[in-house]
């Protein structure tokens, strides 16, 4: 029985050393969520960009569908 115990906090002791190297911080002192958190905010804001643009085109085109409109109305 104490042979398993010890195997046990042994078993512990190395889960939790591996836990503490995998929080490591980068130099610059950010962890992981926080480098994770930037990733996002920069993947929003292509994103946003990407979306301006495609509605730019597309109220450019609705523009133009309504000038044809407005032209065959006339005639």
């Amino acid at each position: 029985m104490k042979k398993k115990s010890h195997l046990v906090w042994v078993f512990i002791a190395v889960l939790l050393l591996f836990a503490a190297g995998a929080c490591k911080r980068a130099p610059d002192g950010e962890g992981p969520a926080e480098r994770a958190g930037k990733q996002i905010d920069k993947s929003m804001a292509k994103a946003g960009e990407q979306v301006g643009k495609a509605l730019e085109s597309a109220g450019e085109a609705v523009k133009q569908a309504g000038q044809e409109v407005s032209k065959e109305s006339k005639n």
